[in-house]
């Protein structure tokens, strides 16, 4: 046998990994023949370093050749009990390595446990977080006329003999592939409402809410919880509880949002905040449009786009945020809505949407996408999708620095 593979078969007795290398340089093939088999004899049971010191020592054989010479030179017998040695405590050494790894090691399975254990909980809770969400409609017959036109545009492309004729009024080739993202809440003979949740952690701090009555009007929310994670979306929970019971009590949306905040500045006790604006909504007989009231709570302005005028306006009323200050009072202001109108509601994190170069995406361009997409005569997607799709342009692949939530009404 080769001195490497002596080596190996003595580690393999002890059950450990020997440093080749560093053995080679402290003993040659001969004397490793002679030391391995004393080595493997005296060291074959698991040994510290003290008990090859001892046995070291107490080896009858002397160190030093008696011969003379200014310097004495260690005899071979020493050399081979010295290789041992050197063995045995290299050995030693990987043995505590091994089984310092060994407790790494199941450390580390334990905090992987355990960090899947939270991983599977934050996924149960988000479930239950996106069940707060308005139901949606499964057949969207909106988005199918919006497919249909964008295939229609792309039959128009195929056979022109130039690309730019198969534009119409100005707008640009649809892209089939491009995500969808609203989900269309409500869609009859007066109105249309959809929204977009995306959240930037495994719990969002923002929530949207469409509630119809058995009368016919419709309440409209949308919240932003401050911070976001496990305590925003156990806010946002709560928010959605006290709304619950004070529309069913309450019917002007100042109203509504004095009595969440009553209850919000008892329940929420951490320092954070809610910002909302509630919207009711009610059909005019007399004119034959919308009646919408609505109340806000340091929310960013929706925006209305009236159709006569073809220009988009702010729904400027505010009071403070909820959860701030009991006792606060919220002004009620109603507007009435014609066909052709829109109002879009959303969170701050579509305005502070950031790209990598850190530039805000602002509501001056957000109000600008919105009256483009407002004015489009034959959409090749719903509004939102559209609106959604120019933010991830925007970003340009930057994460999401804030929840971002929507809520589009359209009237027909």
């Amino acid at each position: 046998m080769t001195f490497r593979s002596d080596i190996r078969a003595a580690a393999a007795k002890v059950g450990q990994k020997a440093d080749h290398g560093y053995i080679t340089l402290l003993m040659s093939d001969a004397l490793a023949q002679k030391a391995l088999p004393a080595f493997i004899a005296k060291f074959n049971n698991e040994v510290v370093l003290q008990d090859a010191q001892e046995w070291f020592n107490s080896a009858a054989t002397p160190l030093t050749h008696q011969s003379a010479g200014p310097q004495q030179q260690p005899s071979e017998d020493a050399w081979v009990m010295l290789s041992a040695l050197t063995l045995s405590a290299w050995l030693q050494e990987l043995k505590k390595a091994q089984t310092y790894n060994e407790q790494i090691g199941q450390l580390n399975e334990e905090l992987y446990e355990r960090n899947m254990q939270v991983e599977k909980e934050l996924y149960t809770a988000r479930q239950l977080q996106q069940s707060l969400l308005p139901p949606f409609l499964e057949d969207d017959p909106h988005r199918k006329a919006c497919e249909q036109n964008a295939s229609s545009l792309a039959s128009c492309e195929q056979t022109c003999e130039s690309p730019h004729e198969a534009l119409i009024d100005g707008f640009e080739l649809f892209e089939p592939e491009r995500p969808k993202f609203s989900k269309c809440h409500i869609d009859d003979k007066r109105l249309r409402i959809t929204g977009v949740y995306l959240p930037c952690d495994s719990l969002g701090g923002d929530i949207y809410d469409v509630i119809s009555f058995p009368d016919g009007s419709i309440d409209v929310s949308v919240a932003d919880v401050s911070g976001h994670g496990v305590p925003a979306g156990f806010i946002t929970a709560i928010y959605k509880s006290t709304c619950y019971r004070a529309t069913h009590t309450y019917h002007q949306p100042g109203d509504i949002l004095y009595h969440v905040n009553q209850e919000l500045c008892q329940l929420v006790k951490t320092g954070h905040y809610v910002t909302s604006v509630y919207c009711k909504l009610k059909q005019n007989i007399q004119q034959g449009g919308l009646w919408m009231a609505y109340a806000g709570a340091g929310h960013p302005y929706p925006m209305r786009y009236k159709a006569e005028t073809g220009t988009i306006e702010r729904l400027q009323e505010n009071g403070l945020p909820l959860a701030w200050m009991s006792g606060m009072a919220y002004e009620t202001r109603s507007i009435m809505l014609n066909a052709g109108d829109k109002v879009l509601l959303f969170t701050d994190g579509v305005s502070e949407l950031k790209n990598f170069a850190e530039e805000l995406y602002g509501e001056e361009r957000l109000e600008a996408l919105f009256l483009q997409l407002a004015e489009q005569v034959s959409p090749q997607e719903p509004l939102l999708d559209g609106l959604i799709n120019a933010l991830s342009e925007f970003a340009d692949g930057a994460p999401l620095p804030d929840d971002i939530s929507v809520l589009l009404v359209e009237v027909k």
